[in-house]
């Protein structure tokens, strides 16, 4: 079995590195934080406990992300939004309220006035507002309750005579309520009696059922988590590219790819193989080959093979120059030669023919008949 190369453990044990780095990374990351007023917050500012009570009191709950999603659900609430509303998300809520359909926002926050402009409601922050909200005239009495936490720095204004207020910390109203076509807007300055905390409280369970009071127990109530905070915590799958720069795993894969690329670039391998150049691939010369055979015969001692193949070169040329059978015998054939021209060396011709058709020579026999045969060749015409 072959062993691996020094480039390939090497690569190996750099890859391997990485998958463990990535595995303990995950393993050891810490929980991202989950966004104050998330259903998926349990802790004291969450509204998990909210959505819980919701469905055991009856209603179907859903997440809302986006305003697509509107027609699926009854109801919304929004809970603090933490990031600014527009005046076009007011006008396109307007018009869904209007349609028969109900919008609870509880916020304290003014970044949510340019979509309160559309109901002509306005938040006022104001520090020295009480702890303690009391019901007004009209008075929620469905059930009732005397006074409920707020915990609020803010109230609402609106010079809109529909608009009606039914709480107050003091003489600041901090509930509202407004009719639109079909649909209801209810709006709370106070976003505590709606978290986890805050719905120990005695009031705050009996303040959000008076707000669900008119919804029928087969409504969906959605809550809106685009900007309450699920968008921002992760809630839906990330794509493959929010996957491999966000996440521990992610960034150890694309570690582990500039690394590889790094690897092979500083060890020449961008473009393959070498190619070596037109000059250093030229051919053998044909005489390299003569050579090459020559020493192979030498080298096996095959001078009987040798010794043949200069004595059929020798009666090919003396059958093409004088029309003779060349498989005759060296007399036979010296005769015929002879009677074709008297004038030929006939001794000389007889002698080359006898010394190439032996059965046995040595390497210097071999050199000095072939080098005989040349020298006839040459001054043969």
């Amino acid at each position: 079995m072959n062993r691996l190369s020094s480039d390939a453990k090497i690569l190996s044990m750099v890859i391997g590195a990485l998958v463990v780095l990535a595995i303990f990374m995950t393993l050891t990351a810490p929980a991202p934080a989950i966004p104050s007023f998330s259903i998926h917050n349990a802790g004291t500012d969450g509204v998990m406990a909210l959505q819980l009570w919701i469905s055991a009191s009856g209603y179907k709950t859903a997440e809302t992300t986006s305003w697509a999603q509107l027609d699926k659900v009854d109801a919304l609430l929004l809970l603090s939004p933490n990031t600014a509303y527009t005046e076009q998300d007011g006008r396109q809520l307007r018009d869904w309220v209007r349609q028969g359909h109900t919008l609870i926002i509880a916020s304290s926050n003014p970044l949510s006035n340019p979509l309160l402009k559309a109901f002509n409601l306005t938040l006022i922050v104001d520090t020295d507002i009480g702890p303690v909200a009391i019901p007004g005239a009209p008075a929620l009495e469905l059930p009732p309750f005397s006074a409920v936490q707020a915990n609020t720095s803010a109230y609402i204004q609106s010079r809109q005579p529909a608009v009606v207020s039914h709480l107050f910390a003091g003489t600041l109203p901090i509930l509202t309520s407004q009719d639109l076509s079909a649909g209801r807007v209810w709006l709370s300055s106070a976003i505590y009696p709606f978290t986890n905390q805050g719905l120990h409280d005695p009031g705050s369970p009996r303040l959000i059922a008076n707000l669900l009071a008119g919804m029928p127990h087969t409504a969906t109530i959605g809550f809106d988590e685009n900007r309450g905070g699920l968008a921002d915590f992760g809630g839906s799958q990330p794509g493959l590219s929010q996957w491999l720069f966000n996440t521990p795993p992610g960034v150890g894969i694309v570690l582990g790819c500039v690394l590889t690329m790094i690897f092979l670039l500083s060890h020449g391998r961008r473009f393959g193989h070498a190619v070596p150049l037109p000059t250093d691939r030229l051919r053998r010369e044909s005489v390299e080959y003569v050579y090459a055979m020559a020493g192979l015969f030498r080298r096996s001692g095959q001078r009987i093979e040798a010794l043949k193949h200069f004595n059929q070169r020798l009666r090919r040329h003396l059958a093409a120059r004088y029309g003779v059978d060349p498989r005759l015998s060296p007399a036979e054939l010296t005769n015929a030669i002879s009677a074709a021209d008297p004038t030929i060396d006939k001794a000389q011709i007889g002698s080359l023919l006898v010394s190439l058709s032996q059965s046995g020579v040595s390497e210097q026999e071999l050199v000095r008949y072939s080098a005989d045969l040349d020298h006839f060749l040459r001054n043969f015409s």
